[in-house]
């Protein structure tokens, strides 16, 4: 944290000259954020929203670029953020203009859709690049203005890739009809998680708005009351209890047909699933050795498995495609903050998408039988900071 300050720190006196840029709006002038101390807050609280992101690839990073972005009434409504390392591009951040700071969007991309959509600008309008004045107009809806050749003024609708001109009266309409989302949060994200909080994900739904898309699902049958860890031990013991729980829902979704994955006793269950994944009370499980664990309890109680460990889940997309096919999930997380290092059942999800142009967005939120509880109540973000993999396992 302390690298992420100082190339701030260090660039903070450049920003008053950025901003201290002027655009010409119907023969007036238009000047915008000449003040410093509230653009550095700006740029902290980006900094302190960062937190709750895992992307190395915005590990030491700095500020490469602003820009402001206006409403239709020429009040600034947003910031763009321009993110280098190591002197490249690797990504962005719109920020609302106003307390919370929410974020409105953000990426890991090189090149950014701001960038895309002013060149075409630029090549189709014949509108310099460097004098175009970008206007957010609330959704994910976006537009540029600026003079051609000619002097003449014109607008063009960049929310799309299909871009396109549009009077002042139609962007004036947009952004009136999404006056009230940045108010009152319908159309930006709304705060993630707290990357270094106390609280559990109970509610994915409060952190998300103004989404195109929402897809849910759980595997069938999945609110069954799980086991937890103090059931059967004390210490690291979070991997046998997340796979005695993959063997317990499959037990209780078809008894005829799972009875013998029951070893006498769920708690003799634990016990070999510990022995097979070489477990200590004290260390834990390797990854490593969770699949092989499952491989041997499941093979030598009558069933053909596969089991394959998989290092990494795309923000938790991988994890989707698995419940989506029915089956839980044994998830592996590393670094999370209220979890740390630990090994849950994943048995459905949340899942809200951005639409754009560019690239879609997605925000997935797992649904975790956790080993702490004994209900699949409590979620994880895969946007959090941290790592995760998985095993995935399939009985035959």
């Amino acid at each position: 944290m302390l690298t992420l300050l100082i190339s701030v720190m260090g660039y903070s006196y450049g920003l008053f000259d950025i901003y201290a840029e002027t655009y010409e709006d119907e023969g007036e002038e238009c000047q915008y954020g000449n003040n410093l101390k509230h653009i550095e807050k700006l740029v902290y609280s980006f900094i302190d929203t960062n937190k709750n992101f895992s992307e190395s690839k915005w590990k030491n990073h700095s500020i490469g670029g602003e820009k402001a972005l206006f409403d239709s009434d020429n009040n600034i409504c947003a910031y763009y953020i321009e993110l280098m390392k190591n002197d490249m591009k690797c990504g962005y951040v719109i920020l609302e203009a106003n307390a919370p700071w929410n974020i409105i969007e953000y990426s890991y991309e090189d090149e950014s859709f701001l960038e895309i959509a002013e060149e075409k600008v630029e090549e189709d309008y014949n509108i310099d690049k460097n004098k175009q004045k970008v206007y957010y107009l609330g959704g994910i809806n976006y537009a540029v203005s600026g003079k051609n050749d000619n002097g003449k003024k014109i607008y063009v609708d960049v929310s799309t890739k299909d871009i396109k001109k549009l009077s002042k009266k139609k962007l004036q309409n947009i952004n009136r009809e999404n006056s009230n989302f940045l108010n009152k949060g319908k159309a930006s994200f709304k705060s993630r998680p707290n990357g270094e909080g106390d609280s559990f994900i109970t509610s994915p739904g409060s952190y998300e708005s103004g989404y195109d898309t929402y897809k849910s699902n759980n595997i069938k049958n999945y609110n069954i009351t799980y086991k937890t860890m103090s059931q059967f031990s004390s210490g690291g013991v979070c991997a046998p209890t997340a796979a005695t729980n993959l063997l317990f829902y499959w037990y209780n979704r078809d008894k005829r047909k799972y009875k013998s994955l029951l070893d006498t006793s769920w708690f003799n269950t634990f016990k070999l699933m510990s022995k097979y994944m070489k477990t200590s009370e004290k260390n834990g499980t390797l990854d490593k050795n969770v699949a092989n664990g499952y491989k041997k309890y499941i093979s030598h109680h009558g069933f053909s498995v596969s089991a394959k460990f998989h290092s990494g889940t795309s923000k938790g997309k991988k994890i989707v495609s698995v419940i989506d096919g029915g089956k839980p999930c044994h998830l592996i997380l590393h670094g999370h903050y209220m979890y740390e290092d630990h090994s849950v059942l994943a048995v459905g999800y949340q899942q809200y998408i951005y639409e754009h142009w560019y690239g879609d967005t997605y925000q997935t939120y797992i649904r975790i039988a956790d080993g702490w509880t004994s209900k699949a109540s409590r979620f994880v973000w895969g946007g959090c900071k941290g790592s995760w993999n998985y095993v995935y396992v399939e009985l035959k």
